[in-house]
């Protein structure tokens, strides 16, 4: 997440769900798994369908690269997960369920802010 979400008291819950949710699979208590998919995802395909789905879920309302900035804000961090394989099959179920539950909220919320700032005259309106 962006320092600001990061500095409310929202953003400060959301990154503790994601780090419960990343050590209840296997992951390191301390890293999110956000985090966790942007350090993994040039390993094979099955990392950047996570890193593709998180960042596609969280882009409007954190912008582009949501994972690999997650990852290099926490590069100094050991991402050593335990229990190999299988703590990706609860993993899946996790970012894939938050994700598909997640992206119509976010998309919504993030065009409803959008042209709200549009008829603001604080963002110029995309032609096309």
């Amino acid at each position: 997440m962006s320092d600001h979400y990061e500095s409310t008291y929202l953003g400060q819950v959301l990154q503790a769900i994601s780090q419960l949710g990343n050590a209840l699979c296997g992951g390191r208590s301390d890293v999110s798994i956000s985090a966790r998919i942007g350090q993994k995802k040039c390993k094979n395909w099955y990392w950047r369908y996570a890193n593709w789905l998180v960042d596609l879920t969280f882009y409007p309302v954190d912008g582009p690269d949501h994972c690999y900035r997650a990852w290099q804000k926490d590069a100094d961090e050991s991402y050593a997960a335990k229990g190999g394989v299988l703590m990706l099959i609860p993993l899946t179920v996790l970012y894939t369920t938050v994700c598909y539950v997640l992206l119509p909220i976010t998309w919504t919320v993030g065009n409803l802010a959008m042209y709200v700032l549009q008829s603001m005259g604080k963002v110029n309106k995309v032609k096309g």
